[in-house]
């Protein structure tokens, strides 16, 4: 039984889809199903990158549906999970008369991959929706710098540091 919980768990994570693209269902009229990463939301178009590397406007007024990625991974990692834990409650107290690969295989890995999964998930899966809610960042992440610094006024010109950043 171990053997076989530790291919279900890999095999759940294969067909869970372990992609970090959304899929954007247009109406009807509009048609069409746009497939990539948001970037981020403008005043009428949501902009998505694609998985050939170019950034697409979709008209927010022909977006019917959004699919998130991630949901269905965080959904079958917590089962994963739940199951694992149940598993750690009924095979601990057996790991004193079994091996100690049984109990770090077929007792604690499922609850571990479950919660990775999930874990995995649900963050694919926030930042997709709170990108398709924020303004357009355009692959620019937030950076913090230092900015060289006069202070003028003085006998001597003194020099320092400023901190600046771009968020």
């Amino acid at each position: 039984m171990p053997g076989a919980t530790g291919r279900i768990a890999v095999i759940a994570c294969v067909l869970a889809g372990c992609s970090a693209n959304a899929t954007i269902i247009r109406g009807e009229r509009d048609g069409g199903i746009v497939y990539g990463r948001i970037v981020g939301l403008g005043e009428q178009n949501l902009y998505v990158k694609t998985p050939s590397g170019q950034e697409v406007g979709v008209p927010r007024d022909e977006i019917e549906d959004i699919d998130h990625p991630g949901n269905v991974l965080a959904v079958v990692g917590a089962a994963i999970a739940v199951f694992g834990a149940y598993y750690i409650w009924v095979g601990l107290p057996k790991c004193e008369v079994r091996s100690a690969a049984f109990c770090v295989v077929g007792v604690v890995v499922p609850a571990v991959v479950g919660a990775g999964m999930s874990a995995w998930g649900g963050g694919v899966y926030a930042r997709s929706h709170a990108a398709a809610k924020s303004p357009v960042t355009a692959g620019r992440r937030a950076s913090v710098f230092l900015l060289p610094s006069v202070q003028p006024g003085t006998d001597s010109t003194a020099l320092g540091l400023a901190l600046g950043g771009r968020f």
